[in-house]
């Protein structure tokens, strides 16, 4: 990846990676057919409606596709919906080589009344709604992109406004997934080199981690209404951890995928499209996290933002407040993407904390982008920032603590891509959670992908039986010092034991390994906490 920022008078104030593209021409291919075809609108031998003909079908995809188009209708469309195969069938020509200042000068002076031609707007074709470059304009962030290049790597153009100045960038990469949706904006106010690390030193290598955590009001208010009974409504808050806390050591450090909102009103802005918003008492929470011995709060999860941003920055405050880390959320985009590195001795490791759920990406507006509060997106500032931490920490452990996958089903084919992506990136590690049941176990790379560790403890009713998947979470015991990951696998199944999770009878451990068979490089013990999955972590 590379950026040039820009002011209005067109001096660089930042780059990364962008010596040669400032001393070198290159070719802008789409740039090349935006700049003759606007030429010739300023010039008047064109207008809006002039028809551009080609000798065959254009496909653009998303329903767009024909042999004609107005000229404006093409150059929208190439701008928002090009790729490789498109443009291999509009270039009937070799295209000039420029450099990136001339580009950037020809757009810079271009008449506004041009703007609207490189201005995201929604479209609906076919009874489909288009929607290029999703967040930025759903949020008016940009005063229009302009598509440069796409052949060797996607190359943009950005105008924007900071503290209200004209401002310009100039960004490219290998960008896969719209990754640039959410890298543009953060890139507006940071640079991608500047990791926003918290040190943490500890005097014990163990690092334990726990998944989906929810103490269960949402659901005890509903069983309430219903006359039923749980364990919540009997027993407290002290009810759930009692069989498995003594797996959390005091002087160990502990992390937990949190999944609520410490909730400011019952007003939630999802209501009614969201099916699940879960909301929790803030003191005996915290109480019963503290008790158990949790350090850190994991909060890139699908539940965090569901009473919206005031109560995403209550949670916030509400946990830093009573000496917890937190990671995975934020009032901007920088602190979502907090990475936390744990120091011990000479050994370290940094984990990184994002979520991925595609539907709420465009839908509910769940992630953080820019200044906008939300949960860290499992997507291009995280890939970049992983591969940066890693060349300047090669002997790191890194560690991703991933919230993704479907409830209660296999691994999703979007998961096998993302953790491909993480490892390829500098991921050392990775350790999912999201779909409330295990999932498999995958060596990619010699690094080991967890893909689903289940529950905690979170006291929904499960559909183990109605999904037919087995009713098992895993809890996690990484040894920074000896690089060794234990798994303790733990019967997660509410109904069954009345939502308390215990360690897993024998029976019950042989029913994981098979389960687990196919995973490499997976050893099995005992010790005093029970029978457990041993992993050698790192190469």
């Amino acid at each position: 990846m590379f950026y040039i920022k820009l002011d209005s008078d067109l001096n660089i104030t930042s780059k990364y990676n962008a010596d040669d593209r400032l001393k070198n021409k290159y070719c802008y291919e789409i740039s090349n057919i935006f700049e003759d075809e606007v030429s010739e609108l300023i010039k008047g031998r064109k207008n809006y409606t002039t028809q551009i003909i080609f000798e065959h079908c254009i496909d653009f995809k998303c329903g767009i596709r024909g042999s004609g188009f107005y000229l404006s209708q093409y150059l929208y469309f190439l701008n928002s919906y090009v790729d490789k195969e498109v443009l291999s069938n509009i270039l009937l020509k070799n295209m000039s080589k420029k450099t990136i200042q001339s580009i950037i000068e020809f757009y810079s002076t271009l008449p506004s009344k041009y703007f609207s031609l490189f201005r995201p707007l929604s479209n609906e074709v076919n009874g489909l709604i288009l929607e290029p470059f999703t967040d930025l304009r759903d949020n008016s962030l940009i005063d229009y992109i302009v598509h440069l290049s796409v052949l060797e790597e996607r190359v943009f153009l950005i105008r924007y406004f900071l503290n209200g100045r004209v401002k310009y960038m100039v960004v490219g990469g290998q960008f896969e997934d719209r990754e640039y949706d959410s890298l543009i904006p953060y890139l507006f106010e940071n640079e991608i080199s500047d990791l926003n690390i918290q040190e943490i030193y500890v005097e014990n290598p163990v690092i334990n981690f726990a998944g989906d955590t929810y103490f269960g009001e949402r659901y005890t208010e509903k069983r309430r209404i219903k006359g039923e009974e749980d364990g919540l409504m009997k027993y407290g808050y002290c009810h759930s951890f009692s069989d498995i806390n003594n797996f959390f050591g005091k002087d160990e450090f502990n992390i937990v995928n949190f999944e609520a909102s410490f909730n400011t009103s019952q007003y939630s802005p999802f209501i009614k499209q969201k099916g699940y918003l879960l909301f929790a008492e803030p003191m005996e929470t915290i109480k019963e996290l503290k008790s158990v011995g949790f350090d850190c709060i994991c909060l890139a999860n699908n539940h965090t933002l569901d009473f919206g941003e005031n109560s995403l920055t209550n949670t916030l405050n509400i946990f830093k407040e009573n000496g917890f880390y937190v990671m995975g959320a934020g009032e901007n985009q920088k602190e979502a993407n907090k990475i936390i590195e744990i120091n011990y001795n000479d050994k370290k490791i940094a984990i990184f904390n994002g979520y991925w759920r595609n539907h709420h990406y465009t839908k509910y507006g769940f992630y953080s982008l820019s200044n906008r509060a939300g949960v860290n997106l499992l997507s291009g500032v995280l890939f970049h920032q992983i591969n940066l931490y890693k060349k300047k920490n090669p002997n790191a452990i890194v560690f991703c603590f991933c919230h993704w996958g479907r409830d209660f089903e296999p691994v999703h084919k979007y998961q096998k891509y993302l953790a491909r992506r993480l490892i390829k990136s500098g991921a050392d590690v990775i350790v999912g959670h999201g779909s409330h049941c295990i999932q498999n176990i995958e060596v990619y790379h010699n690094k080991h992908i967890l893909y689903g560790i289940g529950n905690c403890v979170f006291n929904s009713d499960g559909e183990y039986n109605e999904k037919n998947v087995l009713p098992y979470g895993l809890l996690i015991k990484l040894d920074i010092k000896d690089l060794t990951m234990k798994l303790y696998p733990i019967f997660i199944n509410n109904l069954k034991n009345f939502w308390k999770p215990r360690y897993v009878f024998e029976d019950e451990f042989v029913e994981l390994k098979n389960f687990f068979e196919e995973g490499k490089d997976i050893n099995f013990e005992k010790d005093c906490l029970g029978n457990f999955f041993k992993i050698k972590v790192g190469t």
